[in-house]
C-alpha cells in the first residue's frame, strides 16, 4: 500500500470517528410539567406548581394574582433569551440537598433569568437554595422586595442580581461564582460581568454574600441608592476594558457596607460622584482589601474640573494591603492603595500596609478629607520618582487641605509623607523607618502639631518652596543614615521656604528638636522669614568638618531674616566644625545656648542688620563672623569658649559682653563696639576700628539731690563724640549713650574720652567733669546749687475747664505737690466767686488747708466745702515756710445742668436705632433712670410728628400705641426739662408695622376616626387693622392642609391617623406682610385609625357556575379610609373606600378571597378572576389594615363539574407552514378544572385518520402534515366523558423533495473492486411526488452520470469520489445530496501460469504461449512482463489482456503473451512472469510466478555454449545482488516516507488540518461553479433568526 493511500486511509478514519463522536452525544429534552391545581392545598388565585424537569421555551409571566411554586429539586430549562416575569408571587423552596436549578436548553446559549416587577412588592416572594447557570441576567428586581437566600449564580453573563426603581430585597447567603467570562471580548456595552447591581433609589438588605471572578464588578451602586450590605467576600474581580472594574463600585449613592473582604480585584472599592444634585456618601465599616491591581480604595468624581469638594464617603476600620503587588492579578499596574481624586472622605482606624504603590494618594482634597488613627506601612513603589515611592502622597489641596490625626507612616521605599502644592494639617504624626524622608513638604502650607520623625533613610523632614508653614512639637530622631549627603540627610531641612519677605508668609517651627540625626540636625537653605522657637539639638552624627546646623542664603536675591528664639544645642564636632553655620545669612537670634565641643557659630552676613542676644556660646573659636553688616549683641557670654572670637569685615556691637579668657581676632574692615563690657583689646588689623563705649546715667539735681524738672544739660566730649544738649525729663534723669570712651586702631589707641556736662535750672548752672569715660557712669550727677525754690505743684484733679453740675461732688487734689528744698508746704484754694477755703468751707478744724478737698460733699458735715454755681477761676497756692509760693489757676464751672436722661422702650429699638412696632401694639417707654443732679422737677412731653406734643406730665414711665399713625415711618419726640436749662429732646425713628392677625380656632367632628370629616373653625380670629385675612392651616402629620393660601378661616377635610399638632397661621393683605405669617395658634388632636370595610359586589350570592368558568370577583365598595386611593386603587374607578388625598401614615390594606372548599386563598386583590372547584363554595372576602380587627363579607356559589380547558400554544390559528416542516401541537398548558385525567385528539377535515388520537396532553407533539388547507379540531376528553373542542386553521404549503443518500455513507471506504450500493431510498417528499432519481460521480460539467434508479450497484476505480444524488418532484423542484467515498486499491496476484507447448526440442525454434491468470480486485493491473530463461540467457516478452493477438478476451484477467525461443542443450526452459499496477512512479508489483518446459534432446555434458551460458548465469546472480541492494535502499526510502506521513497525521491532533492542508483538501472537494448541474437553485434558502443581546443603554 503506497504512502498516499495510507495517508488517505488514516484521514478517512479520523473523519469517520469524529463524526461518530458527534453523533454519539445527543442531548436529552426534558418535559415541561406545569400543574394548575385549584384543588390542591397550595392554591392561590392561580397556583402554578413546577417540579421535576420544567421546560420554559418562551417568556413566562406570573400574573399579579398568581403564585408560582417551585418544589425542591426542580430543574428549570429555559429557552433562548427566555425570562420569567413575576407580577404576583413566586416561592422557590429548594433545599441544600435538593436545590432548584435554572439553566438554558442545551441547544441554546443563554436565558434571562427571573424578573420581579413592581406589582410583586410585598407579596412574600422568596427564592431559596437555587442555582442559575447559562444566564445573561440572574434575578432582576423592579421596585419589589423578594427574599433571596442560598443562591448560586454560575458565570452569569451580564448581571447576577439587578435592582431598579426602589427595589428593597432581602438577600442572604448568595454565591456569585464567575460572571461575564463567556461574553468578555464580544460585548459592545460595558454592563456585563456584574454580580450585584443596586440602582435607581434601591435599598436592599444583603448579608453573607460571596463573589468570585466577576469581570466588571461584584457590587455596583448607582442612582441615589442605599441599603445595608454586610458580611461580604469578594475575590478576583477584573478584566473589564470598557468601564471601571471593581469589587465594590458606588456612584451617587449612600449605602452602609460592613464586614467586607476584597481580594485580587482590579479596584477594591471605587466611589464615583457623577451628579451634583445627588448625594454620594457610602459608609464602609470593617473593610479588608487585599492584592488589588489598580487601587484598593478610589474616590473620584466625573467633573474633576469642579474643585468644590465634599465628604463623599466614610470608612471605619479599613485595612488595605498588597495593592499592585506580586499577588495582584497583574503586578506593577497600580496607582494608589487609597486614592482620593478631587474628593473628600472620612477615614477612621485605618491600616494600610504592604502595597507596591502609595498607601494614600490625594489630589485636590480639602478639609472634607479627614484621617483619624491611620497607619501606613511598607507602601510605595520601589521604582519611579518621589511621588511614586512615598507611603503617603498629597498634591494640590485646597482651603487648608486634608486633616490627618494620629497618623503613622513607616517602611516606605521612599518618603513617608510627601505633600506637594496646597495645604495640609493635622496632629500626632509619626513617620519612621522610611527609605527617604519621613516628611517632605513642597509648595505647601502645612499646619501640623506633634510630629515624631525617626529612623528614616533621608531627612526626618524636608520643607521646600513653601511660604506658610506652621510646625510645632516636632521631633526628628536618628534620620538620614541612608542619605548620600547632608543636602538630603539632615534631620530637619528647609529649602526655599520663604525666599521673599512678606508679611503674609510665615515659616515657623515651634518646639522642634533633633536627636541623633545623621549629617546634620538642621539645614536651612535659600529661606528667609523663617522662625524657630525653642529649638533643641542633641548629638547629630555629623560628618567630619560639617556643622550640626546650617543656614545658607548665599544664592538668594532677596533680603530677610531667619529667627531663632531659644535654642539648646548639644553636639560634639571636630575643633574646626561650627555647631551653627550661617552662610550669607541675616539673622535675629535670642537665647542660643551651645553645649559640647565644636567651633561654635560661624557666620557670614548679607545686607541687613542682625542680632544676637542673651546667648551662651562654647567651643573652639566659638564665634566666627565675616561680612556681617551689623551684628548687635547683648548678654553674649563666650567665657566658656577656647581659642578666639574671629571677626572679619563686620560691624559688631558687644553689649554686656562676657569675654572670659577668649581673645578677639579681628581683621578686615571691621568695626567693633564694646558697650558696657570689659573686653581685652586684641592686636588690630589696619582697617579695624575698636571702640570701647559706655553709657552715662545723667542726673541734673540741686544741692538736695532732687532731680530738677525740665532742666537743660549740655554734654561735651574731649574727642570723637559730638557735643549735644538735652532737656531732662521731669524727674531730672536720663540714660545717655553709649559713647566712645576709647578708640583702638592698628596704629594705637586714643586717649580715654573725657565727658563734661553743664546743667541749668532757674537761671542757675552747675557743672560736672571732666570725667574719664572708661566705664559706665552710673548716677552721674550735675549739681546746681539753687536758692530756695518755691514748691512744685502737681495738681491731679480736676482738670482745667471741667464742667460739673450744681452741687455735684468733686475732688480738688494736689497732694503730690512737693518742694525741692524739702521745706514744709501749705495749700490754699481760692475761688474768684466764693473766696478762699475760709469762705466756702465750713470750719476746717485746725485751720490747715489740706492738699485735697472734697467739694459739695453730700450730706454736708463739719469741714465740708461747697461752691456755688458759676464759672470759677480756682487758684491753688502752695507755699513753703521760706515764703516762696507757687500758684496755678484752673477754670472749673458749676452749673445747673439739664437732666441726665436715660430713656428706653419695650420693645426696644433695633440695632439701627429704629423702633419697629405694630400699629396697635402698646409700647412701654421708661425714663425712670433719668437724673437731675440739682433735684429739679422734670417736665415731660411726648408726641409723634403727625400729632401735637402732649401736655406736660412728670411720670417717667408711660404707655402708648401708634394706631393713628398716618405714615409707616415717622419720628417720635420726647422732651425733658428742668425749667432752667433748655429742654432735652429724645427723637426716636419709628416704623409702625401692620400687625399680624390674631389666630384662634375650634375643632369639630362626628367621630374620632380618620374617616370622619374634621372642621377647623378659625372664624373667631381677627385682624387689629381689619385687613383681609389669609389663613395657613398645617398639620404636623399631613403637612399643609389648604392647597392654596386664601381667606379660608374654616377648613373642612380629613386627617390621617395619628396625634396631630394643628396650626393656624394668619397673614393679611398689607404689602409688608407678603409671605409673612403670624405666630401659630396650635391645638393637639388625636385621630384614630378607621376600621376597614369588606363588601362583595360581584358575583351575586347564589351564582351557578361550572368549575371551568372564570368568575369575576369584585370587592367594589370595600377599602379603608386610611389607604390612599393612589396606592390601593390606582387606575380604578371611584366608589372604593379610600382616601383621595395624600395619607401621611397610610395603612397597607390587604384583601384576601377564600373558599371553604380550598385551603389556600383564591387571591389577594380587589378585583380578581378565578375558577372554583365543583361543589358549594362559601366565598369570603377578608379585608385587613394590620391595625384593626379584620372585617369580612361572604357569598355562596354553586359550582358544577366542567370539561377540560384547552390551552394551545401551538399551532397558531391561520398560520402557514411548509409540508416538510413538522407542525408542533402543544397542549401542555391545558388542564381540567376538576383535576380529572384527560386525553387529546387532533383531526383534520382533509385527512381520514386522526393526526393524534387520545394522547397525553402533558407533552408536545410534532407531526408532518400533507399540503393543503386544514381545519384542525382539537378535542379534550376527561374520564367523566366531558369534552371540549377548539378549531384552528392551518395552511400547509407543498415543499421540495429531500434527497438523502442512505448508501454509500459519507466518508465510507470501499474495498477494491467491491460493488457500491447506491441507495436513495430514504429520500422523501412531504407531498409524495418524487419522479426522478439521478446518481452522478463528481460535480459540475465533469460529473459522470452513473444511474437513474433509486437503488443501484456500481463499481468504481480506486480513489476518492464524490457521489451526488439529485431528486426531483413533479413540480420540477429538486434537491441534492452528496457523499464522499474512498475506493481502496489492490495489488495484483499471479495465480497460475499455463505454458504451450508443454515440450520443446533442442535447437528447434518454437513460439511459446504464456497465459498468466491474474487476480486484481480493482482490475487496475496495467502491465505484465515475462522472461524465458535457459542457460543464463533471458528473453523478455510482454503479456496483454486487451483482446488482441493471442489474448482473445479483453479484461478477463487472463494475460497472454508469446515468446519465440530456440532451446539450448539444457534440459529445461524456465518461464517467469511478473505484473504491476498503481502509478508508474510507485508501482505495486505482483508476485513472481515461474514454470518450466522440458527440452527434449538435451545433453548432460556441457558444451562450450553451455559454459558461456553458465557464465551468463553468474552475471544474472550479480545483477540480482544489485537489485537486492536497490530494494533495500527503496525499502528504507519508503520507511522514511511512511514516517513522514505518520508525523503529518499525528500533527493534525484534535484540531484538524493546518491551513495549508485544509486548502489542499478544499481543493480536492471543490465543485466546479461553472457546472451546468445546479445543486441549490431549486431549493429555497433557509434562514435562522439569532436572538440578539439586549441593548443595556436603552
Amino acid at each position: 500500500m503506497s504512502s498516499d493511500v495510507r495517508t488517505a486511509l488514516v484521514f478517512t478514519m479520523l473523519l469517520f470517528f469524529s463524526s461518530v463522536a458527534l453523533l454519539s452525544s445527543p442531548h436529552e429534552e426534558n418535559d415541561l410539567s406545569v400543574i394548575y391545581d385549584l384543588e390542591s392545598s397550595s392554591s392561590s388565585k392561580a397556583l402554578i406548581i413546577w417540579s421535576g424537569n420544567v421546560n420554559v421555551p418562551n417568556d413566562f409571566t406570573v400574573s399579579a394574582g398568581d403564585e408560582l411554586r417551585i418544589t425542591a429539586g426542580a430543574n428549570i430549562i429555559m429557552g433562548p433569551g427566555v425570562r420569567i416575569y413575576v407580577d404576583g408571587k413566586i416561592v422557590a423552596e429548594g433545599t441544600q440537598s435538593s436545590p432548584i436549578s435554572v439553566e438554558v436548553d442545551p441547544s441554546y446559549i443563554w436565558h434571562d433569568g427571573i424578573q420581579f416587577n413592581s406589582s410583586s412588592r410585598n407579596r412574600g416572594s422568596s427564592l431559596r437554595n437555587m442555582s442559575f447557570s447559562d444566564a445573561q441576567f440572574g434575578i432582576t428586581i423592579y421596585n419589589s422586595n423578594p427574599t433571596i437566600e442560598d443562591i448560586l449564580f454560575d458565570n452569569v453573563d451580564l448581571v447576577g442580581i439587578d435592582m431598579f426603581d426602589s427595589a428593597s430585597p432581602i438577600i442572604r447567603r448568595v454565591n456569585f461564582d464567575e460572571g461575564g467570562k463567556d461574553v468578555h471580548g464580544a460585548m459592545s456595552n460595558w454592563r456585563y460581568g456584574i454580580g450585584l447591581s443596586v440602582g435607581a433609589s434601591s435599598a436592599p438588605f444583603v448579608d453573607d454574600v460571596t463573589f468570585f471572578n466577576q469581570t466588571t464588578r461584584a457590587i455596583n451602586y448607582w442612582g441615589g441608592s442605599g441599603g445595608v450590605i454586610r458580611n461580604v467576600n469578594i475575590s478576583d474581580v477584573g478584566g473589564a476594558t470598557m468601564n471601571i472594574s471593581a469589587g465594590i463600585f458606588v456612584e451617587d449613592s449612600f449605602p452602609l457596607i460592613e464586614n467586607v473582604n476584597i481580594s485580587k480585584c482590579d479596584n477594591g472599592v471605587y466611589v464615583l460622584h457623577r451628579t451634583d444634585n445627588i448625594t454620594t456618601r457610602p459608609v464602609f465599616k470593617k473593610i479588608v482589601i487585599g492584592d488589588s491591581q489598580y487601587t484598593g480604595v478610589m474616590l473620584t468624581k466625573v467633573d474633576r474640573s469642579n474643585y468644590s469638594v465634599y465628604m463623599m464617603a466614610r470608612f471605619h476600620d479599613l485595612e488595605v494591603f498588597g495593592t499592585g503587588g506580586i499577588n495582584a492579578s497583574t503586578p506593577g499596574l497600580a496607582y494608589g492603595s487609597v486614592f482620593l481624586n478631587t474628593s473628600g472622605a472620612w477615614f477612621e482606624n485605618v491600616s494600610i500596609h504592604d502595597n507596591a504603590v502609595n498607601g494614600i494618594k490625594m489630589y485636590m482634597t480639602d478639609p472634607s478629607t479627614i484621617f483619624h488613627n491611620t497607619t501606613v506601612a511598607r507602601s510605595g513603589s520601589s521604582i519611579g520618582g518621589t511621588n511614586s515611592k512615598a507611603g503617603v502622597f498629597s498634591r494640590s489641596s485646597n482651603n487648608g487641605g486634608a486633616s490627618l490625626h494620629n497618623f503613622t507612616v513607616s517602611e516606605s521605599p521612599g518618603t513617608g509623607i510627601y505633600a506637594s502644592k496646597g495645604s495640609i494639617n493635622g496632629s500626632d504624626w509619626h513617620s519612621h523607618d522610611n527609605g527617604q524622608e519621613g516628611l517632605r513638604i513642597s509648595e505647601m502650607f502645612p499646619r501640623v502639631d506633634n510630629l515624631l520623625l525617626e529612623n528614616n533613610g533621608f531627612s526626618g523632614i524636608r520643607v521646600s518652596d513653601s511660604k506658610q508653614v506652621w510646625l510645632s512639637n516636632l521631633t526628628s530622631r536618628n534620620n538620614g543614615y541612608s542619605a548620600p549627603s547632608a543636602e538630603n540627610g539632615a534631620g530637619i531641612i528647609f529649602d526655599e521656604s520663604n525666599d521673599i519677605t512678606s508679611s503674609g508668609n510665615v515659616v515657623q517651627c515651634v518646639d522642634c528638636s533633633s536627636f541623633g540625626d545623621n549629617w546634620a540636625a538642621l539645614r536651612v537653605e535659600k529661606s528667609i522669614d523663617i522662625r524657630f522657637e525653642n529649638l533643641v539639638v542633641h548629638d547629630p552624627n555629623v560628618v567630619q568638618g560639617q556643622s550640626a546646623i546650617l543656614f545658607d542664603d548665599s544664592s538668594l536675591i532677596w533680603d530677610g531674616w531667619v529667627e531663632i528664639d531659644g535654642a539648646e544645642i548639644y553636639t560634639n564636632l571636630s575643633a574646626t566644625a561650627p555647631a551653627i553655620l550661617f552662610e550669607e545669612v541675616d539673622a535675629i537670634l535670642e537665647g542660643i545656648n551651645l553645649h559640647g565641643s565644636h567651633a561654635g557659630i560661624q557666620w557670614s552676613g548679607r545686607g541687613l542688620d542682625s542680632k544676637l542676644g542673651n546667648s551662651t556660646l562654647v567651643g573652639n573659636n566659638c564665634l566666627t563672623l565675616s561680612d556681617v553688616p551689623l551684628l548687635e549683641t547683648w548678654g553674649l557670654d563666650v567665657s566658656g569658649c577656647t581659642g578666639n572670637v574671629v571677626i572679619s569685615e563686620t560691624d559688631l556691637n558687644l553689649t554686656d559682653f562676657t569675654q572670659g579668657s577668649m581673645a578677639l581676632a579681628i581683621s578686615g574692615s571691621s568695626y567693633i563696639r564694646s558697650i558696657s563690657s570689659q573686653v581685652t583689646i586684641p592686636t588690630l588689623g589696619s582697617s579695624v576700628t575698636f571702640d570701647e563705649m559706655w553709657f552715662v546715667d545723667m542726673w541734673a539735681v540741686n544741692q538736695h539731690n532732687h532731680g530738677l524738672p525740665w532742666s537743660q544739660v549740655n554734654v561735651t566730649f574731649s574727642q570723637i563724640e559730638s557735643d549735644f544738649s538735652v532737656t531732662m525729663p521731669y524727674g531730672g534723669n536720663q540714660v545717655l549713650g553709649p559713647f566712645v570712651g576709647q578708640r583702638h586702631v592698628a596704629t594705637g589707641s586714643s586717649p580715654v574720652t573725657e565727658i563734661s556736662s553743664e546743667c541749668a535750672y532757674d537761671n542757675t548752672t552747675g557743672t560736672t567733669g571732666p570725667d574719664s569715660l572708661n566705664q559706665d557712669l552710673s548716677y552721674y550727677l550735675c549739681t546746681i546749687t539753687l536758692v530756695n525754690q518755691p514748691p512744685l505743684i502737681i495738681w491731679d484733679e480736676p482738670l482745667n475747664n471741667t464742667v460739673t453740675s450744681s452741687g455735684a461732688e468733686i475732688w480738688f487734689n494736689a497732694s503730690n505737690s512737693w518742694d525741692l528744698d524739702n521745706d514744709p508746704i501749705t495749700f490754699q484754694w481760692t475761688s474768684d466767686i466764693d473766696g478762699d477755703t475760709s469762705s466756702f468751707c465750713n470750719n476746717l478744724g485746725n485751720g490747715v488747708v489740706p492738699s485735697d478737698l472734697l467739694i459739695n460733699e453730700q450730706p454736708q458735715t463739719l469741714g465740708s466745702c461747697a461752691l456755688t454755681d458759676g464759672i470759677h477761676q480756682i487758684t491753688l497756692d502752695v507755699c513753703d515756710n521760706q515764703g516762696n509760693c507757687a500758684s496755678e489757676t484752673r477754670t472749673i464751672e458749676f452749673v445747673n445742668l439739664p437732666p441726665d436722661v436715660v430713656f428706653t422702650s419695650i420693645p426696644p429699638t433695633d440695632i439701627d436705632g429704629v423702633l419697629r412696632v405694630n400699629y396697635t401694639e402698646v409700647v412701654h417707654f421708661n425714663a425712670s433712670g433719668t437724673v437731675d443732679y440739682e433735684g429739679d422737677i422734670i417736665d415731660v412731653q411726648e408726641g409723634a410728628d403727625y400729632e401735637q406734643l402732649s401736655s406736660v406730665f412728670n411720670d417717667l414711665e408711660w404707655n402708648r400705641t401708634f394706631a393713628s399713625a398716618i405714615n409707616r415711618e415717622f419720628t417720635y419726640r420726647v422732651t425733658f426739662s428742668d425749667g432752667l436749662n433748655p429742654p432735652i429732646y429724645k427723637n426716636i425713628s419709628v416704623e409702625v408695622q401692620n400687625e399680624y392677625p390674631h389666630p384662634t380656632f375650634t375643632i369639630s367632628r362626628s367621630t374620632n376616626y380618620s374617616e370622619a370629616e374634621v372642621t377647623l373653625d378659625g372664624s373667631s380670629s381677627f385682624d387689629p387693622e381689619s385687613d383681609t385675612i389669609s389663613a395657613w392651616w398645617h398639620s404636623s402629620i399631613d403637612g399643609d392642609l389648604n392647597t392654596s393660601i386664601s381667606n379660608q378661616l374654616v377648613w373642612n377635610g380629613y386627617l390621617s391617623q395619628g396625634n396631630h399638632t394643628l396650626s393656624l397661621r394668619l397673614s393679611d393683605d398689607d404689602s409688608y406682610h407678603i409671605n409673612q405669617w403670624s405666630e401659630p395658634f396650635q391645638v393637639n388632636l388625636l385621630v384614630l385609625n378607621s376600621i376597614p370595610v369588606a363588601n362583595i359586589d360581584m358575583p351575586l350570592n347564589g351564582l351557578l357556575a361550572e368549575s371551568a368558568d372564570l368568575i369575576q370577583f369584585s370587592a367594589f365598595g370595600s377599602g379603608d379610609w386610611d389607604a390612599p386611593c393612589s396606592e390601593s386603587f390606582s387606575e380604578m374607578p371611584s366608589g372604593w373606600l379610600c382616601n383621595p388625598s395624600i395619607v401621611s401614615n397610610p395603612d397597607t390594606v390587604t384583601p384576601v378571597w377564600t373558599s371553604d372548599q380550598l385551603s389556600e386563598p383564591i387571591g389577594s386583590d380587589w378585583e380578581i378572576e378565578s375558577r372554583l372547584p365543583n361543589g358549594t363554595n362559601i366565598v369570603t372576602l377578608t379585608v385587613s389594615d394590620g391595625i384593626n380587627p379584620s372585617v369580612t363579607d361572604s357569598i355562596t356559589i354553586e359550582v358544577s363539574k366542567s370539561a377540560p380547558i384547552i390551552v394551545l400554544n401551538s399551532p397558531l390559528d391561520g398560520v402557514e407552514v411548509v409540508s416538510n416542516e413538522v407542525v408542533l401541537f402543544d397542549p401542555q398548558q391545558s388542564w381540567d378544572p376538576d383535576g380529572d385525567n384527560f386525553t387529546l385528539t387532533v383531526t383534520s377535515d382533509i385527512l381520514t385518520e386522526p393526526i393524534l388520537d387520545s394522547v397525553d396532553p402533558g407533552f408536545w407533539y410534532s407531526r408532518y402534515v400533507p399540503s393543503g388547507e386544514h381545519t384542525f379540531t382539537f378535542t379534550l376528553t376527561d374520564t367523566d366523558g366531558m369534552s371540549r373542542s377548539e378549531i384552528r386553521s392551518v395552511k400547509v404549503l407543498a415543499s421540495p423533495p429531500v434527497a438523502t443518500i442512505s448508501s454509500p455513507l459519507e466518508g465510507q471506504t470501499i474495498a477494491p473492486g467491491a460493488n457500491i450500493l447506491l441507495d436513495g431510498n430514504e429520500s422523501w417528499d412531504s407531498d409524495d411526488d418524487i419522479v426522478l432519481y439521478r446518481w452522478y460521480m463528481g460535480t459540475g460539467s465533469s460529473a459522470i452520470l452513473l444511474n437513474e434508479t433509486i437503488i443501484a450497484n456500481q463499481t468504481l476505480i480506486p480513489g476518492n469520489h464524490l457521489i451526488s444524488l439529485q431528486v426531483k418532484d413533479s413540480r420540477g423542484a429538486s434537491t441534492w445530496a452528496f457523499a464522499n467515498i474512498t475506493v481502496e486499491n489492490s495489488w495484483p496476484v499471479i495465480d497460475d501460469l499455463i505454458l504451450e507447448p508443454g515440450t520443446l526440442i533442442v535447437g528447434k525454434q518454437e513460439t511459446v504461449t504464456v497465459r498468466a491468470f491474474v487476480i486484481d480486485a480493482d482490475m487496475t493491473t496495467w502491465e505484465c512482463v515475462g522472461w524465458a530463461s535457459q542457460g543464463g540467457v533471458d528473453t523478455e516478452f510482454t503479456l496483454t489482456d486487451d483482446g488482441n493477438l493471442a489474448d482473445s478476451i479483453a479484461g478477463d484477467n487472463t494475460w497472454v503473451g508469446q515468446v519465440s525461443v530456440i532451446p539450448g542443450r539444457d534440459g529445461w526452459m524456465n518461464i517467469e512472469v511478473i505484473c504491476r499496477d498503481g502509478s508508474v512512479d510507485d508501482p505495486h508489483l505482483s508476485n513472481r510466478l515461474s514454470d518450466t518446459i522440458r527440452v527434449e534432446g538435451a545433453s548432460q555434458q556441457m558444451s562450450f555454449l553451455d559454459l558461456v551460458m553458465d557464465s551468463a548465469l553468474l552475471l544474472v546472480f550479480g545483477l540480482i545482488g544489485i537489485l537486492l541492494v536497490g530494494g533495500l535502499l527503496l525499502s528504507f526510502i519508503r520507511k522514511r516516507r511512511l514516517a513522514a506521513d505518520l508525523e503529518m497525521i499525528e500533527s493534525w491532533g484534535v484540531s484538524g488540518f493546518n491551513e495549508q492542508e485544509e486548502k489542499i483538501f478544499d481543493e480536492v472537494l471543490q465543485t466546479d461553479e461553472s457546472s451546468s448541474i445546479d445543486f441549490t437553485g431549486e431549493v429555497e434558502e433557509e434562514t435562522y433568526e439569532i436572538p440578539s443581546m439586549p441593548n443595556l443603554d436603552d
